[in-house]
């Protein structure tokens, strides 16, 4: 459910720069409303806080009934079989062609003094090389993919037609080749909001509705290959690019929002805390989760960048059918900022946070838990090209966060 809101207060505030101060918690009440009561909520809510516009703000509530906070288990694979699979990934990219495993390179990072080694795949040692702190990398004859095998992040491309039809060569750069942004953008699509069921441009062999294209990269970036889509989320396309590359041809550049049972996980991401509490632990990292896929041709997957759901379990470790109301979790931001500057809102959605669990720097799994993310849209009044609030849709515990 997507409601506009459509009040708009004209007052002036500025955001807190340091955390507040323990025992200085956000009054918020405790989570009583259901999301269906929270849909309703949103319909109506009133722009009425002190340090946060939210007259124009878009307010996503997903169609669910429970919530969950849970757990999911990348998993210490045998790294015999990880090679195996990269290997059959690239095989089934390059529509059965046998690989030259000769083009396959191990990459590591011993430390800032000696840097970047690279070592042939055949010629790597048991005990030297094929550990899970390593990368995989192969670029040959227009097939490219790249496995870091700390977190399972794999980036794959057929690029084949693109070199024809830009005349160039193919280097055979050994990190790969990204099928993004090349040409001039065309248009961009809203999935979401607009009607796109009679959208059709000509690509590299033809030409292909828009929407059949959307439903097409959904599932094949589900199902196709290992280390891109885990069978325990659903892939959504939220925005598609239309690439001009040459004059009648073009290509479609998907952004990917994955789900976890009808809830959204959060895409956006800042390093740096501006506010709140976060966990200190070095073996805990906050992330944010967007694909980027490109079709060349007709239903073919010919780009893709997938970000660790190698996973193939979960743990669902509580379960909500409540959750803070909207307006106190309007109410937890605002009490977080100090009153200099009025912060504007674009988009408040109810979302999973994501974070990484990682034993001696390597990733062993993703914990999730529910919360309200809020985008702002003004950040340059504080110098930032990004701001995000996030508060816990259980506790009310915020975090803002900046880049």
């Amino acid at each position: 459910m997507r409601k506009k809101l459509g009040i708009v207060l004209a007052l002036c505030f500025l955001l807190c720069g340091c955390t507040k101060e323990s025992g200085n918690e956000p009054q918020v009440g405790s989570p009583d409303s259901s999301l269906l009561q929270v849909q309703n909520e949103a319909s109506e809510c009133e722009n009425k806080y002190e340090t946060l516009d939210i007259g124009n703000a878009e307010i996503i509530i997903p169609e669910a009934d429970t919530l969950y906070k849970a757990y999911f288990d990348i998993g210490d694979y045998d790294q015999d079989e990880v090679e195996q699979s990269y290997i059959d990934n690239l095989k089934k990219l390059s529509n059965g062609e046998e690989i030259d495993t000769d083009k396959i390179v191990y990459h590591m990072w011993r430390s800032e003094e000696e840097g970047p080694e690279y070592v042939n795949y055949n010629e790597a040692s048991e005990n030297e090389h094929k550990f899970r702190e390593s990368a995989l990398l192969y670029n040959h004859k227009g097939f490219s993919e790249v496995l870091y095998k700390s977190s399972y992040m794999c980036e794959m491309a057929d690029y084949k037609r693109i070199l024809e039809i830009k005349g160039e060569e193919d280097e055979e750069n050994i990190w790969g080749y990204r099928v993004l942004d090349m040409g001039t953008l065309e248009k961009n699509y809203d999935v979401l909001h607009e009607d796109i069921s009679e959208v059709s441009y000509n690509l590299c062999d033809g030409p292909m509705n828009l929407k059949e294209a959307v439903d097409y990269m959904e599932q094949h970036v589900k199902n196709d290959y290992r280390f891109v889509g885990s069978k325990l989320l659903d892939y959504k396309v939220y925005k598609v690019k239309v690439m001009k590359l040459k004059d009648g041809i073009y290509y479609y550049q998907f952004h990917i929002q994955p789900e976890y049972k009808g809830i959204p996980l959060n895409k956006d991401y800042a390093p740096q805390v501006i506010s709140g509490e976060e966990d200190s632990d070095e073996d805990i990292e906050r992330f944010g989760v967007e694909y980027v896929a490109s079709m060349v041709e007709n239903n073919k997957l010919n780009y893709v960048w997938s970000c660790a759901h190698s996973y193939e379990n979960v743990e669902e470790l509580e379960s909500y059918d409540k959750v803070l109301s909207l307006s106190s979790a309007c109410i937890a931001a605002s009490q977080q900022l100090s009153t200099s500057t009025k912060l504007k809102v674009g988009r408040i959605e109810l979302v999973y946070d994501t974070v990484f669990k990682k034993k001696d720097g390597v990733i062993q799994g993703v914990e999730i838990k529910p919360i309200y993310h809020f985008v702002i849209t003004n950040p340059d009044v504080l110098g930032y090209t990004a701001i995000y609030i996030d508060v816990d849709a259980i506790t009310g515990q915020v975090l803002i966060t900046k880049m």
